[in-house]
């Protein structure tokens, strides 16, 4: 059996390399863009099926707003902080605080300091907790 010898060319083993890299490229290239969709879909579908909870406002003046600090007369106070410290220390601070920014709209229901400024719309809100207590 003889044996055939081909005739050796660069130009050929370049192109016999050339092929499958072409080809593995091309592979590589459409896997990146098919996971890059597959990803942008799941996110797209899962986001039709999930619920985000409804944007509160940030200043909300009567369902997030506090009692003002008002320092126990000589005695602390072991009340939850559901109580007023002013009053009867029966009644909640939530109904002192729409009572009180009610009466003073343009605090817009900002939380009262433990300022010089302050001390009289502090005594005003123990005031208020103090009608209400009764």
């Amino acid at each position: 059996m003889p044996i055939i010898v081909k005739d050796f060319s660069w130009t050929q083993v370049w192109q016999d390399f050339r092929r499958p890299v072409k080809q593995i490229g091309t592979l590589v290239i459409g896997l990146f863009i098919l996971g890059f969709l597959t990803s942008f879909l799941f996110n797209s579908v899962k986001g039709l099926f999930t619920t985000k909870p409804p944007a509160t406002p940030a200043n909300v003046p009567f369902e997030n707003a506090t009692a003002p600090d008002v320092k126990p007369s000589s005695t602390t106070s072991t009340a939850p902080a559901t109580t007023t410290k002013c009053g009867n220390g029966k009644i909640s601070s939530t109904k002192v605080d729409r009572a009180f920014y009610a009466q003073h709209p343009e605090l817009n229901g900002r939380r009262l300091a433990s300022t010089d400024a302050d001390k009289a719309l502090r005594a005003d809100w123990c005031a208020v907790a103090d009608r209400l207590s009764q």
